[in-house]
């Protein structure tokens, strides 16, 4: 199928998806800064309406809307090491089974997620200044091995399913940089989203993914799994834990 690859997508206007719009199509975008991007109706960043598509280690930031999806139940979202940061919202879905997996979403104003209808997967996701928004009685939702900011309790949910859920972590995922605030008002680049040596998010993750198996790399392109289990977010520790030395004239060094 065709795909949209490598491309920096930026300061664009349409009516419909101000960076990327799919309409019935089945495209792979990957690897795309996709920033600063206007729609005068709907979906600054990516629209995606009736697809399949599979959205793979993007940056997608500084939008109203970053990612907004619509479609029937025989088709399917997946996302899959991106960083969707710095938008008012971050991603509103509706109605197809969606798979965000090693995802960083994060600082979005707003909501981080809102979620309308059918089944939502969220594995291995970091998910942090922002909420998460269930919004009518029917989806059913699975979070697994996630860190989000106030635990499974901080998703607001109209459903009558209960949130399912295990492995959940609330701990600060210790980023490179931290930005000055939320929202798309705020500059942020990819490094900003790597995680420090002591981050709680090392080898928290699971290697076990329900349907879909770990992508070989993560969104800097380094090798997904650093040691042999993989970690909660879009990039992946590179790093050896750290070791602090004692010397013998009493020095610590770290």
């Amino acid at each position: 199928g065709p795909m949209i690859r490598n491309n920096k997508i930026i300061n664009n206007t349409a009516v419909r998806g101000g960076g990327i719009a799919s309409d019935h199509a089945f495209p792979d975008i990957i690897g795309n800064i996709i920033s600063y991007n206007e729609a005068s109706d709907i979906a600054d960043g990516i629209f995606l309406w009736f697809s399949n598509n599979r959205i793979k280690g993007n940056l997608i930031s500084n939008h109203e809307v970053g990612i907004e999806g619509w479609g029937g139940n025989a088709r399917q979202f997946i996302f899959v090491n991106n960083v969707i940061v710095q938008n008012f919202i971050g991603i509103i879905l509706s109605d197809n089974p969606c798979y965000l997996i090693n995802n960083t979403i994060c600082n979005n104003e707003f909501r981080n997620i809102i979620y309308r209808e059918g089944q939502l997967f969220v594995i291995n996701s970091i998910i942090r200044n922002g909420t998460v928004e269930i919004m009518s009685e029917q989806p059913r939702s699975v979070f697994i091995n996630c860190n989000i900011e106030g635990g499974i309790g901080a998703i607001e949910t109209e459903s009558v399913f209960p949130v399912e859920h295990e492995g959940i972590i609330d701990e600060d995922p210790a980023f490179f940089r931290n930005t000055d605030g939320t929202g798309p008002a705020y500059e942020t680049f990819p490094s900003d989203w790597k995680i420090l040596p002591v981050s709680k998010c090392i080898d928290r993750g699971t290697n076990d993914v329900p349907v879909f198996s770990l992508s070989e790399n993560d969104f800097m392109n380094n090798p997904r799994i650093n040691n042999t289990v993989v970690d909660i977010g879009a990039v992946e520790n590179q790093d050896m834990e750290p070791v602090i030395l004692e010397q013998p004239l009493g020095g610590i060094f770290c």
